[in-house]
């Protein structure tokens, strides 16, 4: 089993703390009451339910001794005016915050979000689009964020920047309502992400839809089912891959119907568990162990689609037959940031072809449509 990081105790009113390796004793300290207004669910595991007072734990500012005490450099720093922050900077993104200045192209890439959704803030406040994405604003993100300060802003350009930055609008306003909302554990709300707990897991062998983990980067697109197409498509000519349009009732009627139980895990699940006061946890959202479930899953296969495509699946599984480059199956979804840009998700070809596999493009979930 893997150590959890010791929180105050629910039950004792006893908590520890490690500090520079070694544990801590501190006795005799009051349990944490739940916040008045929140959602009182008693938590499972290790950890509290109360990811404010958590945090406060984790990333105290107690001093510069603290490696998560947010250190700014008002000192050293060029003054620069909000023009220079606005110029062309070729191909460079620089944002605000505060009234400081931050290069952030190199850390582009890193981001979690995507490179997108920093590019759009070029030359702007954070704190307007901080107000939508609130899970950025914490003291190891801040601290982070340090590392790319170049230069200072002076009081009255900061107001401006701010005042300057339009107003974010919140693109998940038209979010499903999620009935059992109060049943889960929400580490995000914006994009929205939920966990349910432990016990309730436990409860059925097949998931509940509604107590199902989620996991969103993005807003949930409303979709007409009448209207849905799947789109197959190759790279590469050479390969003659028929590109083909498929509705939700072609999938149902041309194609075999495939029942599949499978238990799906988060990548990221019980990574909590791994936080320390030297290695925060910069990924969201910060799963505690309740993203995984158990479902009954029907669609259809992945391969059916590919042979109906021109793709000989059957040769290919059998090693008589390439093609040459043919690495991955790229499945892209109807879920797209505020720039555009969807998610997508990959599959190796070996694992699509697989006449044994259980590689499905599922229409049904516990024998209903997954979207309600």
């Amino acid at each position: 089993p893997i150590p959890c990081v010791p929180w105050q105790s629910q039950t004792s009113g006893q908590y520890q703390r490690r500090v520079h390796g070694q544990k801590e004793e501190q006795g005799n300290v009051p349990t944490k009451k739940l916040l008045e207004g929140k959602r009182k669910i008693e938590d499972s595991g290790c950890s509290l339910n109360e990811a404010a007072a958590m945090e406060k734990e984790l990333y105290w500012e107690g001093g510069t001794e603290d490696p998560f005490h947010v250190y700014r450099r008002t000192t050293g720093l060029p003054l620069m005016t909000l023009a220079e922050v606005r110029a062309d900077h070729k191909g460079e993104t620089w944002v605000i915050l505060d009234g400081g200045v931050y290069n952030v192209t190199s850390f582009l890439e890193a981001h979690p979000g995507g490179a997108s959704r920093i590019e759009m803030v070029n030359g702007q406040d954070l704190r307007k689009f901080w107000e939508i994405y609130t899970l950025h604003d914490r003291p190891h993100i801040r601290a982070l964020l340090e590392r790319y300060r170049i230069g200072n802003l002076s009081a009255e350009d900061a107001k401006r920047a701010y005042d300057e930055t339009p107003e974010f609008g919140n693109y998940y306003e038209g979010d499903p309502k999620r009935v059992r909302q109060d049943e889960l554990r929400i580490p995000t709300i914006h994009p929205y992400n939920a966990e349910p707990q432990l016990h309730s897991l436990i409860d059925n062998y097949y998931t509940p839809n509604d107590l199902f983990f989620v996991r969103n980067h993005n807003s949930v697109p409303d979709i007409d089912g009448c209207e849905w197409r799947l789109e197959v498509s190759g790279d590469n000519e050479k390969w003659g891959v028929s590109a083909k349009s498929f509705s939700l009732a072609d999938l149902r009627t041309k194609f075999p119907r495939v029942e599949v139980i499978s238990t799906l895990q988060c990548a990221g699940n019980r990574q909590e568990d791994f936080v320390r006061r030297d290695r925060p946890l910069y990924v969201a959202p910060h799963w505690r162990n309740g993203a995984i479930g158990n479902a009954k899953w029907a669609g259809v296969r992945v391969r059916d689609i590919l042979r109906d495509c021109g793709v000989d699946v059957d040769k290919v599984a059998l090693r008589q037959k390439e093609y040459p480059g043919m690495k991955i199956v790229n499945f892209v979804g109807a879920d797209e940031d505020e720039t555009g840009v969807p998610y997508a998700g990959v599959l190796p070809i070996e694992k699509v072809i697989d006449p044994f596999g259980d590689a499905i493009l599922a229409y049904e979930m516990n024998g209903e449509n997954p979207s309600t």
